[in-house]
């Protein structure tokens, strides 16, 4: 388990510093982006990233602005206002 730790981390490095510069112009281009549906499906260019991702990146670039909702959240929130 753990070489294939080291060997997803090491292939994970090596193809980040291959494609920093992509990698740089499509985070910028998705991060100045005013529509929210535009700024995700810009960000799911990114190889390996999808909705999932893009949605989790959000907060950690714009913490006033976003939030993270997860499994839990979304539980809490249907049991509180009673939403099926």
């Amino acid at each position: 388990m753990e070489n294939k730790s080291h060997s997803f981390l090491l292939d994970w490095t090596i193809n980040f510093i291959k494609n920093k510069d992509t990698i740089e112009k499509i985070s910028r281009e998705a991060f100045a982006e005013k529509d929210e549906l535009l700024k995700i499906k810009k960000l799911c260019e990114l190889e390996g990233v999808g909705i999932p991702t893009a949605s989790a990146l959000l907060p950690v670039v714009f913490p006033k602005q976003y939030a993270v909702i997860d499994v839990r959240c979304l539980e809490t929130l249907k049991e509180k206002f009673n939403y099926k």
